[in-house]
C-alpha cells in the first residue's frame, strides 16, 4: 500500500506540480524577462541562456548526464513560449515529457507491476 502512494506521489509531482512551477519559474519569468530586458538576445539566445540555467537547477537532485539530457527538451519548451506565450501548452508539454521518462524509467516500471 505504502509503494503505491509513493508512486501516484511522485506521478503527481512529476506531471501536475514540478512541470508548472518549473515552467512558471524558467518560462514565464526569467525567459520572458530576459526577452523584454535583452531585446538583442530575444529568441534563440535567451532560451540557450534559460535552458542552461534549467538543466544546472536539476543537478540538485539528478546526475550531471541527466541534466545534459534535460537540456535539450528545455530548447523545446522555450521555442514554445517564444511562439505561442502560453503556460498550460509548457506545462502540458514538459508534463508529457516527464510522464514518458516516468514510463521510461526501469525502477518505476518493475514497481508498478
Amino acid at each position: 500500500m505504502l509503494e503505491s502512494h509513493s508512486i501516484l506521489a511522485s506521478l503527481l509531482l512529476r506531471l501536475l506540480v514540478y512541470p508548472l512551477l518549473e515552467e512558471y519559474i524558467f518560462r514565464a519569468n526569467l525567459q520572458h524577462w530576459l526577452d523584454m530586458r535583452l531585446p538583442g538576445w530575444r529568441g534563440w539566445k535567451t532560451n540557450v541562456v534559460v535552458s542552461s540555467l534549467f538543466a544546472v537547477a536539476h543537478l540538485w537532485a539528478w546526475p550531471p548526464l541527466h541534466c545534459i539530457a534535460v537540456f535539450f527538451p528545455s530548447l523545446a519548451l522555450g521555442w514554445l513560449w517564444q511562439r505561442y506565450q502560453k503556460l498550460w501548452l509548457c506545462v502540458a508539454v514538459h508534463a508529457t515529457f516527464n510522464a514518458i521518462g516516468f514510463a521510461l524509467n526501469p525502477y518505476l516500471v518493475n514497481l508498478l507491476r
